[in-house]
């Protein structure tokens, strides 16, 4: 279990994506020197869970780094309250289930260049009729 906790222990709960990085951390850290098996759980807040089951092996450490999930982890920087408050205000209209929003990062423009700039990336640009639509950083 310990190397399901790599990556999760630095990041924290990004919710329904939180398996996948734990898998990740499996995948980067776990003994995989032959194919083993690997399982994960996911209990989520309402009223289902999920179990993942499936094969790693040799490769799988190997495939991951191409990702540079590593490597895009590590260049994070940290936010000030002062800016993790206008990260949080800014987003309080585009959260899970809104209908229409329109994404005006003006507000934030330093740290989504800080951020995004230059890195190929897409952020949200806005939410019509409940479907979220993305643009190139």
């Amino acid at each position: 279990m310990a190397p399901s906790l790599v990556y999760c222990r630095e990041v924290g709960n990004i919710y329904s994506g939180t398996v996948f990085l734990a898998l990740a951390g499996v995948l980067a850290s776990a003994d995989l020197d032959r194919r083993r098996r690997i399982g994960l759980f996911s209990y989520g807040s309402g009223c289902s869970s999920e179990f993942y089951s499936g094969w790693a092996g040799p490769q799988a450490e190997a495939a991951l780094s191409q990702s540079g999930l590593a490597e895009h982890l590590a260049a994070r920087r940290r936010l000030d309250m002062a800016e993790y408050e206008r990260v949080l205000a800014a987003n309080r209209h585009s959260r899970f289930g809104s209908k229409d929003a329109k994404i005006d990062t003006d507000d934030l423009a330093d740290l989504y260049q800080a951020a995004f700039a230059e890195r190929g990336v897409c952020v949200l640009g806005g939410i019509r009729n409940y479907d979220r639509e993305y643009r190139d950083a």
